[in-house]
């Protein structure tokens, strides 16, 4: 409660200096239209399905070995403890893989603002997201359309 009074505070002190130039970006858009987010996006999801598509091969294979008329219980488990390491080092190998990227995403558009912000004269540049940091903003201190552009001007 009270982070939230000093940032009220923060902000109409902030807001009443005639000096004083506010904007705000939509994170969440910025980071959905930022090509690198898409390209690096596809890219994990791809890698993804391709660790599916061997873990699905395990299953197969066990599945297999379970329909024989004498199944081999040793070789069934073992293939299932296989399947389960696998499994959890996929799974930690893609979410470690997603945070790399995810922050180095994130710190080049955080560069890109504070630029941004310091050539075009700004005070504060607020980041809204689906949290809310800000409930409402005119569209005329909307600076996204100028950062995406930024962002995505060196796409191939």
């Amino acid at each position: 409660m009270k982070k939230a009074l000093l940032f009220c505070y923060t902000i109409t002190i902030l807001a009443c200096q005639p000096e004083n130039k506010l904007a705000y970006v939509d994170s969440n858009r910025i980071i959905r239209e930022y090509y690198k987010s898409k390209t690096i996006g596809e890219e994990l999801t791809a890698r993804m399905q391709q660790a599916q598509s061997s873990l699905d091969s395990f299953k197969l294979q066990i599945q297999d070995l379970s329909r024989q008329s004498e199944p081999d219980r040793a070789k069934i488990d073992s293939l299932k403890r296989r399947y389960e390491m696998l499994s959890r080092q996929y799974q930690n190998h893609f979410r470690e893989q997603d945070e790399k990227v995810s922050a180095g995403i994130l710190e080049e558009v955080n560069r890109t603002i504070k630029d941004y912000g310091k050539k075009n004269g700004y005070t504060l540049i607020f980041g809204v997201n689906a949290t809310g940091n800000i409930v409402y903003a005119d569209s005329l201190v909307d600076v996204t359309d100028d950062i995406l552009k930024l962002l995505n001007q060196n796409q191939p």
